[in-house]
């Protein structure tokens, strides 16, 4: 058996990780230990009819790890698996065979242990929301030259908008019909006010000296 060392499992799972979205992270992290802990549960290996053999060989994994344990040595790996990680103790063993894969449980200990700082890292990490609402978010684009009220299908406007914004396409689209006027949902005094805090620094004082010239 060829031993699997730790720093090759998250090798593996960060070249995975970087080929995500940020977004999935989080996901492939929590199921890669939930994989995981399912390939430390006993198995039963029932005789299996010849014709229906090699039936599953190429269904993928759904896991990044590349492990493969004995089935005569699964009880070693298992028992030695839960040694080391609650007891961090390893137990020798005279046959080189059985020792190689309680060396190996080792080392998938400490890639489980990796993965599961992770998750902490990642709870801690505190998203910044932003502190504009939903019509001062158009605002700002529109100061920054993104006039989409320029455009007659204020339907398909949105709909960009929506998804550069992320936000509801509903409300975008009556945001972008009452953007001025009596009724502006979008260039009032309020929103103004807060668009102009935002640009309060000298690199933007043309979009300020525009801000004022509208109040």
């Amino acid at each position: 058996m060829k031993l699997t060392t730790q720093e090759q499992f998250t090798s593996n799972f960060e070249l995975e990780l970087d080929i995500n979205s940020e977004s999935n992270k989080s996901k492939i992290i929590k199921n890669e230990i939930n994989e995981i802990e399912k390939f430390l549960e006993p198995k039963e290996y029932p005789k299996v009819d010849k014709k229906y053999r090699y039936a599953n060989l190429n269904l993928k994994p759904n896991h990044v790890f590349k492990l493969s344990i004995n089935k005569n040595y699964r009880n070693h790996f298992i028992n030695a698996f839960h040694d080391f990680n609650l007891r961090n103790e390893i137990n020798e063993n005279e046959n080189s065979d059985i020792q190689v894969v309680i060396v190996q449980a080792r080392e998938f200990v400490k890639y489980y242990n990796w993965l599961t700082e992770l998750t902490s890292e990642n709870k801690n990490v505190k998203i910044k929301k932003s502190s504009l609402t939903h019509s001062q978010k158009i605002l700002a684009l529109y100061y920054l030259g993104i006039d989409m009220t320029k455009y007659q299908n204020n339907v398909q406007s949105a709909k960009v908008l929506a998804s550069i914004l992320d936000l509801d396409e509903s409300n975008t689209k009556d945001y972008l019909t009452y953007f001025d006027g009596k009724k502006s949902k979008v260039k009032n005094k309020k929103n103004i006010e807060k668009i102009s805090e935002l640009f309060n620094h000298q690199d933007f004082k043309s979009i300020l000296n525009k801000i004022e010239e509208e109040i």
